[in-house]
């Protein structure tokens, strides 16, 4: 049976290197390389994409898009042989947020499948471009970096963007220093995403809580205005053991269904003074077997093996290597379980 293509529409910067990561990840767990293309205008117009046809051959093998943003499905226009090479393709949207930037209904009718990681706009997108589409949420590689096994020595980590209140980390250690909390504020850049992904995981290991908050109390000028949704430090500090202090995105459909009491310590303030009071407090009761209670949460719900499962059965292959990992996975689950009831 022919296999599966995996072509990954490049975005660089640091706050993707955990979708590089999971594209990296793919690759592995479809034993498949990707083709990476860097994202820029396409050659074709967006016209001239819509309107050309596509053949599906079964001979062939499927197509896996993943896309940074909707509009990014008309980068497939810089692939080779793109009219005719492929038999099924699915569309995975990252950025879904951005419904209103969804493309044409001819672009989209390139594909048979889409799959989004907000799954609020699910409905509207099916709604909107007429082709089947799906809930597949965010994850985090927690069977091969996540863990807790590291000393915890960092008390509060900040990773990312903060609210405004909480952007200076200078200030931000001055409050820590006067209530006892090791404080570490953002992490170092690594020169490559692969290597940077690598290098805050283990930030993560080394943490007990990681201050991240909703895009609505903390807006920025390439976040969306109205819609709220977690991003990759969510599921990574979980992998990891950590617990996710700040505002949550209480909307957001993978919080609602993924996430589980213990994984988030929920603040009602962005104010420096309330937000650092409230870790000093939750410092006090924090164990190890919380630590261990998350990345193993982590592990049974936020592990990218799940996702790639889904993708696997929507195709309908087999992939021995995938096959093998989500078999470590349950028994690491199992296992952890029985001895939390021990």
């Amino acid at each position: 049976m022919p296999g599966l293509v995996i072509i990954e529409i490049v975005k660089e910067g640091a706050g993707w290197a955990p979708v590089n990561h999971m594209a990296h990840l793919a690759s592995q767990m479809f034993d498949t390389p990707a083709i990476r293309v860097n994202r820029n205008g396409a050659g074709l117009s967006k016209i001239e994409f819509a309107i050309r046809g596509r053949t599906r051959d079964l001979e062939k093998p499927d197509l896996l898009l993943i896309a940074p943003s909707p509009r990014d499905i008309y980068m497939l226009a810089e692939v080779d042989g793109w009219r005719s090479s492929f038999n099924r393709a699915a569309a995975w949207i990252v950025d879904s947020f951005w419904l209103e930037r969804s493309p044409s209904r001819g672009a989209a009718a390139k594909f048979d499948k889409l799959f989004v990681m907000t799954g609020n706009d699910a409905v509207g997108y099916e709604e909107k471009l007429r082709i089947p589409t799906s809930f597949l949420p965010w994850g985090t590689d927690a069977l091969g970096l996540g863990g807790r096994d590291e000393v915890r020595s960092i008390d509060l980590l900040r990773m990312g963007r903060q609210p405004e209140g909480l952007d200076d980390d200078d200030l931000n250690a001055a409050e820590s220093k006067r209530l006892n909390i090791n404080y570490f504020g953002r992490p170092p850049f690594s020169a490559g995403t692969l290597e940077l992904h690598r290098s805050n995981m283990a930030f993560y290991r080394q943490s007990r809580f990681v201050l991240a908050n909703s895009n609505l109390v903390a807006p920025k000028p390439y976040t969306h205005p109205t819609s709220e949704y977690i991003t990759g430090r969510w599921t990574d500090a979980l992998a990891a053991g950590c617990v996710v202090a700040g505002v949550p995105p209480y909307t957001d459909m993978t919080l609602q269904q993924q996430f589980w009491p213990g994984a988030l310590l929920e603040l009602g303030s962005v104010d420096r003074t309330e937000t650092f009071a409230a870790v000093r407090d939750a410092l006090d009761s924090w164990t190890p077997e919380m630590a261990a209670n998350n990345q193993r949460m982590a592990l049974a719900r936020l592990d990218w093996r799940w996702r790639f499962k889904e993708i696997a059965d929507y195709f309908g292959h087999h992939f021995p290597v995938l096959d093998r990992d989500l078999a470590i996975i349950r028994q690491q689950v199992g296992t952890e379980a029985q001895l939390a009831k021990a």
